[in-house]
């Protein structure tokens, strides 16, 4: 059971060590072996969190590379089909965006309510952006997806401002919505005439 003040399972190995650390004699030996193998433990963890997260990110625009490479290189009367698959995928990818938001307002709660508020209002927007993509014609949506994840970025680096992100994930997020614009507004240039 976790001491008191400990509320997120994550955090109850650290409430663990820091009630460890209260009993034992700051001399110990076993003190700084503990905060030692406590730093290295949380290292690895960001370490495996960082790759896993930058490998998903890559993966995610594969279809949207994969989709841009397919289109110029097939006949214009199959370029449709695959523009309409990005369009969807793109629609798929704003709305996941908003997840991110919704995710932080719950881990990060104890912040101030204005930002957590914040968080949970713009978790539910993007979707409401994507929505209406999936029904406009290919001229259209194509550009304004890119628009809409041009936008999704900027608010993104407005908000998590006020979060302990790591700081590669702005990073991470600035290049993956760059890449898809490109395959997006490609996609629409080639398409458009």
């Amino acid at each position: 059971m976790a001491s008191p003040g400990c509320v997120q399972p994550r955090q109850f190995i650290g409430c663990v060590c820091a009630k460890f650390e209260q009993n034992t004699v700051m001399e110990s030996p076993h003190h700084s072996l503990l905060s030692q193998t406590q730093i290295e433990i949380n290292h690895l963890r960001a370490s495996v969190l960082r790759r896993t997260v930058w490998l998903l990110g890559f993966s995610g625009l594969v279809p949207f590379v994969g989709l841009t490479i397919a289109f110029l290189a097939m006949e214009p009367s199959a370029r449709p089909m695959l523009a309409q698959a990005m369009m969807l995928y793109a629609v798929c990818i704003i709305s996941f965006l908003g997840g991110i938001h919704w995710g932080i307002a719950l881990v990060f709660h104890e912040l101030p309510v204005v930002y957590v508020a914040s968080s949970l209002v713009w978790s539910v927007l993007p979707a409401l952006m994507a929505w209406p993509l999936s029904l406009m014609p290919l001229s259209l949506a194509l550009p304004w997806a890119a628009v809409a994840l041009l936008f999704i970025l900027a608010v993104d680096l407005r908000l998590n401002k006020h979060y302990p992100i790591p700081h590669w994930f702005n990073t991470l997020r600035s290049i993956l919505s760059v890449v898809a614009c490109v395959c997006l507004l490609l996609t629409w240039a080639v398409l458009a005439p």
